[in-house]
């Protein structure tokens, strides 16, 4: 019998593949969840540079690379990065977070740290 696995990772674990799982194989819980924290931090991306705009987008990224605590990010000096990100999950996962959830808090905080790594490299 052939073992199919996650088509991104390999992982060949059948109970933490897609239940829709199809011998063509399907990503991983592991790889799903990336995959959202990912669109997450980018829908989070985009819309700061539309709410900061392309002049102040940039200040931003400079302010928090000059920032020597890595916990403090300085979009909230432009607008309601709180906010921002609630509306990007809404949007990227089609439900409003659960703020009560220790899984949805622990997203909100990949994706924010993921952005926070990647523009201030």
């Amino acid at each position: 019998m052939k073992a199919y696995g996650c088509r991104h990772c390999g992982n060949t674990n059948t109970s933490d593949l897609c239940p829709h799982y199809t011998a063509s194989g399907a990503r991983c819980a592991r790889c799903r969840a990336a995959d959202r924290q990912n669109d997450l931090c980018r829908d989070f991306e985009l819309r700061l540079l539309v709410c900061l705009g392309q002049s102040d987008y940039p200040k931003c990224i400079a302010s928090n690379r000059a920032e020597p605590d890595p916990r403090v990010c300085h979009s909230h000096d432009y607008c309601d990065a709180n906010q921002t990100m609630l509306d990007a999950f809404t949007s990227t996962l089609g439900r409003e977070p659960d703020l009560e959830s220790d899984a949805d808090c622990a997203l909100i905080t990949a994706a924010w740290d993921q952005w926070r790594k990647e523009t201030t490299r």
